[in-house]
């Protein structure tokens, strides 16, 4: 028979005794407690109500589920036997018996298990407060569903476990235990006196550690910190012990709202132990898309010296840095108008000084403004562009204020099917306030607050066929001279700075295959020297792109000049996915350095599924003077990745070698409570690899 009865209802005499005898419990109050049982006895000595069989007792903020449970009425203490279950609306715990107070709503849980996503909880007893907090004692804690929680018996164990003292768990907020020790099976491998871990649907903060060594910095600890307390901000914050340098941090923060509102801010800093010096690096962009006119944008690259990312920031892809490249600007767009003011400023590497950098060019600022395409009511399209500049360049060595304008027009006319002519012209009017004018081969001559003048003149003609699109096109331009609008006939070019012819064809005979063909020849005639046939021609230039079955991709770029030789050579050959199975190959030689070819060869094998992967990288610089026999090898990186993903955890072992002193071990464990594609989120841009 089941009862259902507020429990101030329920405490009835069991015999006929006299009112004034008997102590009536206490008036009832706003949170009834109400029961459900298969049986149910009273006694009125002891004022306790004695509930068997699937028992159900419970009030407006938790309910106590037992198999057989004893309540003072005076006290409105209970205890329980056997099975229990303790719920309210952020725990549900489970135990062997326990203890209870329902007018303070605080109670004890024996052998107490429970949940918290992902974590499963399994402690000798659990304190739950009023506040619905829990305070477990000798607990142990894993995300592993592999095996049962362990007791203290011989049970199967999970693949790993966390076991502390105490623990103070506050649902969907956080947990925090003292005394951890991390077991991996059975064996103890790691101790820690305070571990906290996030209970939040989104985390907050999540911190991995990456341990490891390096023949320059000796072994060290490496951490990042992802946090993000707003879905449009995500940041890493980075603090590593390197043995032989020191204390290094810094703090990643990228940020994107929308396609119109994107950036990302990257700071380090280290004092070198090493080298006695503080080094350090800054690295950002920015864009802004203020309302449909106006957006602001900036890039930002600064750093102590030309070495910091290879020596502390392995994954950077500015491992040796040569040049620092800093600009901010605000745009205006209409539909007929663009205006532009930008700041830009360029660093170069300092060769006598390897650790410094130097100011090689400078603009202070710059305002450009162009047009697009209007008619005007012409039979010409017409095209206006203006722009002014503050201009410092270290190959000048003075400061140049310059401003001009330019009036452009073009049009393209059909001439018959699949053949069109597109001719231009063009007028420019530049001011300087200072400018050195060659005179001769050897010599120059400084003019201050001139206009110069340069007419423009030229077309394309266009003709298609069942071999592709081919391009005759022609350039000319002459510069008059300063103040004047005279030909500048006595210069040494003559004033003719652009004579030139070129043609272009592109084919594409399928969707597997494109090809590009250009080169030119230049009719420009010089006083102080007479170029012969072979500098005359242009670089012969081609770029060919084939799709191969089974994934492989193939590109390759050349460009050659019959007086210089091959300038450039480029060949790259991809096949496969970066997660999976993957081939890359790549060749280059270019210009001034024709003798060094680096080869670049990468690997990478793994199942379909992602469970593992192996990796390795090799970069090679092949040396020849003669162009037929190479004289030296040198391997100048090398890299080797594994990658693996068990039941519980994501791991990564690394291995680098390359030039400067960099040998690095690493390698990196991560529990699997969340997929490891949210360390790989790029929000904007992504500076360090970590």
């Amino acid at each position: 028979m089941t009862f259902l009865a507020a429990l101030w209802l329920a405490a009835l005499p069991a015999r006929g005794a006299s009112t004034e005898t008997y102590s009536l419990p206490e008036p009832a109050t706003a949170q009834a407690v109400l029961f459900e049982a298969e049986h149910f006895d009273y006694s009125g000595a002891s004022s306790t109500m004695h509930l068997e069989g699937h028992v159900r007792v419970y009030d407006d903020t938790w309910t106590i589920h037992a198999d057989e449970l004893w309540l003072d009425m005076e006290t409105r203490a209970g205890r329980a036997e056997g099975p229990l279950r303790v719920e309210d609306k952020l725990n549900i715990v489970e135990g062997d018996g326990g203890a209870f107070n329902f007018a303070s709503r605080v109670g004890t849980v024996h052998d107490a298990r429970a949940y918290y996503a992902p974590w499963r909880v399994r402690g000798r007893s659990a304190w739950v407060d009023e506040k619905r907090e829990l305070y477990y004692t000798d607990a142990r804690f894993t995300s592993c569903s592999e095996n049962p929680m362990p007791d203290d018996t011989r049970a199967k164990k999970p693949h790993y476990y966390f076991r502390a003292s105490k623990m103070h768990v506050r649902p969907k907020k956080y947990l925090i235990a003292r005394n951890v020790r991390l077991y991996i099976g059975k064996v103890p491998v790691f101790y820690t006196p305070v571990l906290w871990k996030s209970l939040r649907p989104k985390h907050l903060i999540r911190t991995r550690f990456s341990p490891g060594y390096d023949h320059r910095n000796g072994p060290f600890m490496r951490t990042n910190t992802l946090y993000s307390f707003d879905p449009r901000w995500q940041g890493k914050l980075f603090l590593d012990y390197y043995g032989e340098a020191g204390w290094g941090m810094g703090n990643e923060l990228q940020f994107m709202s929308s396609e119109d509102g994107r950036g990302g801010l990257y700071v380090y800093r280290i004092r070198d132990h090493r080298t006695g010096r503080e080094r350090w690096a800054g690295l950002g962009d920015y864009f802004q898309a203020l309302n449909s006119t106006y957006s602001v944008q900036s890039r930002l690259q600064a750093q102590s010296d030309p070495s910091f990312h290879n020596d502390f920031t392995r994954a950077n892809s500015f491992r040796v840095t040569q040049q620092l490249l800093n600009s901010a600007a605000v745009t205006r767009s209409t539909g007929r108008t663009t205006t532009r003011i930008a700041y830009s400023r360029a660093d170069d590497g300092d060769t006598g000084r390897p650790t410094r950098f130097f100011k090689s060019s400078e603009s202070s600022p710059r305002l450009d403004f162009f047009t697009a395409p209007m008619s005007l009511g012409l039979p010409v399209l017409s095209t206006f562009r203006a722009f002014a500049d503050n201009n410092y360049d270290v190959y000048r060595g003075f400061q140049q204020k310059s401003t001009g304008g330019a009036w452009e027009i073009t049009q393209t006319l059909p001439i018959v099917r699949h053949v069109s002519l597109s001719p231009r012209a063009a007028f420019e009017e530049r001011f300087v306030d200072r400018e050195l004018v060659a005179t001769s081969f050897v010599s120059s001559r400084t003019v201050t607050d001139a206009f110069t003048g340069r007419a423009e003149a030229g077309g394309t003609l266009r003709v298609g066929h069942p071999l592709g699109d081919t391009d005759f096109t022609g350039a000319f331009r002459q510069r008059l001279k300063p103040d004047t609008m005279e030909s500048d006939a006595g210069a040494p070019d003559y004033g003719i700075e652009q004579k030139l012819f070129s043609v272009a064809h592109g084919f594409r005979p399928s969707r597997r295959f494109y090809a590009r063909l250009e080169s030119g020849f230049d009719f420009r005639r010089f006083r102080d020297r007479d170029p012969g046939f072979r500098d005359r021609v242009q670089p012969f230039a081609g770029d060919f792109t084939l799709l191969l079955p089974r994934s492989w991709d193939v590109t390759l770029h050349e460009d050659y000049q019959l007086e210089e030789g091959h300038r450039s050579f480029l060949l790259q050959a991809d096949w496969g996915e970066r997660t999976g199975k993957f081939l890359r190959f790549g060749l280059a030689n270019v210009r001034p350095q024709q003798q060094h070819y680096l080869i670049s060869q990468e690997v990478g094998w793994g199942p379909k599924d992602g469970a593992w992967q192996l990796s390795g990288a090799l970069r090679t610089d092949l040396r020849s003077t003669t162009g037929v026999k190479f004289d030296a090898i040198q391997v100048f990186e090398k890299e080797l990745m594994l990658r693996k993903d068990f039941h519980d955890f994501h791991t990564l072992w690394a291995l680098r070698i390359r030039p400067g002193g960099v040998q690095e071990f690493q390698f990196r464990i991560n529990l699997r409570i969340e997929s490891a594609d949210v360390w790989r989120k790029q929000v904007y841009t992504d500076y360090t690899g970590r």
